[in-house]
């Protein structure tokens, strides 16, 4: 959804929003983790927190999977923010791959975030958040890096 959308479509898709949550339909997952662009979505985008809770966790995490290797930069941020949110083993390859991908330096967080709840019982985890951060100059990160290392 760019950024420059009009007021009726960002209405629109609050309607949507209102409408999934209370009628989850799995089938719409795909659709939706793919929408969001690289933008906050007035405030609409940060309220599908509530519609993704309300739908089967297998089929939530599938999709999510799938969606972090979205073709759009924004629809890959949105849905590592959503990753920490519903932390699944499904994710670790994507998680991975998106820390590998210097174009979404701006997820990293992120999928820090919610390989950190996995990583007290995946080694291979534990591993690549170490190799991360031994090369990791962001302040914010090695933050969270270290806390998770804490935890561990």
């Amino acid at each position: 959804m760019p950024e420059d959308s009009p007021l009726v479509d960002v209405e629109r898709l609050d309607e949507v929003r209102l409408h999934l949550r209370s009628h989850p339909d799995h089938r719409a997952l795909p659709l939706l983790l793919g929408l969001f662009g690289d933008h906050m979505g007035w405030g609409v985008f940060q309220l599908f927190d509530e519609v993704l809770a309300q739908f089967d966790a297998d089929a939530r995490a599938k999709h999510i999977a799938a969606a972090l290797s979205a073709t759009s930069r924004g629809s890959r941020w949105w849905v590592a923010h959503w990753a920490v949110a519903f932390p699944s083993p499904v994710f670790v390859p994507a998680l991975l791959a998106t820390l590998a991908r210097a174009e979404d330096d701006d997820a990293h967080y992120f999928a820090i975030a919610a390989l950190g709840y996995l990583a007290t019982t995946r080694p291979d985890v534990v591993s690549a958040l170490r190799r991360y951060q031994s090369t990791n100059t962001d302040p914010e990160r090695a933050v969270l890096l270290a806390e998770l290392f804490e935890e561990s």
